[in-house]
């Protein structure tokens, strides 16, 4: 995502989430979209693991976001999203949402970690 497409893949994002997920993370997502234009920054997301958890039917897409300045300063942090999708009026949905920068919050992680 650059300053220049900001828009274009918010415009993509919406399409594929629920209203109900859009509205809660439209707030957020505007406001980094205006940091990433103003600070002319660019992000990638390069993924090192794509797994789907049947007991709970999460999707977990985890990896590193690079974030580089107009300097070319990179800086680099693992990020894991996580999501559930659903099939509505024949189109597949993301019904559930969550980003988080840390390895995946799978069932098995979280009942060794007490959550």
């Amino acid at each position: 995502v650059s300053p220049g497409n900001v828009e274009f893949v918010q415009n993509r994002i919406q399409e594929f989430m629920s209203s109900s997920i859009y509205h809660k993370i439209k707030k957020n997502y505007k406001k980094q979209a205006k940091i990433l234009k103003d600070e002319n920054l660019t992000i990638f997301f390069h993924a090192n693991l794509i797994k789907h958890e049947q007991k709970t039917d999460k999707v977990f897409v985890h990896g590193n976001i690079t974030t580089i300045g107009a300097g070319g300063d990179k800086v680099v942090k693992k990020r894991t999203y996580e999501y559930k999708i659903a099939i509505t009026n024949f189109t597949p949905q993301i019904v559930a949402f969550n980003v988080y920068s840390d390895v995946p919050h799978t069932e098995e992680w979280r009942i060794r970690h007490g959550k």
